[in-house]
């Protein structure tokens, strides 16, 4: 599994390491791991949460509550 292409998609979407740890139950430093290829082989609930969550296309709550600018034209 491509775990820093995994966390760069949320990043991209909004989810910052301290939000992904606080969804997924566990400290920042192993969400910084993932995203720098420092580990490799997490754990099982924390794979799976993460896949999950990067295949729901859920926003994280700040995003939620903030409408997207309009381009001006």
């Amino acid at each position: 599994m491509n775990w820093p292409a995994i966390v760069e998609t949320l990043r991209k979407r909004g989810w910052t390491q301290v939000l992904l740890a606080q969804k997924l139950g566990v400290v920042q430093s192993a969400i910084s791991d993932l995203s720098t290829g420092g580990t490799k082989d997490p754990k099982h609930s924390t794979g799976s949460a993460l896949v999950a969550l990067h295949d729901s296309g859920e926003l994280p709550p700040s995003a939620e509550l903030v409408e997207p600018t309009k381009a001006a034209a």
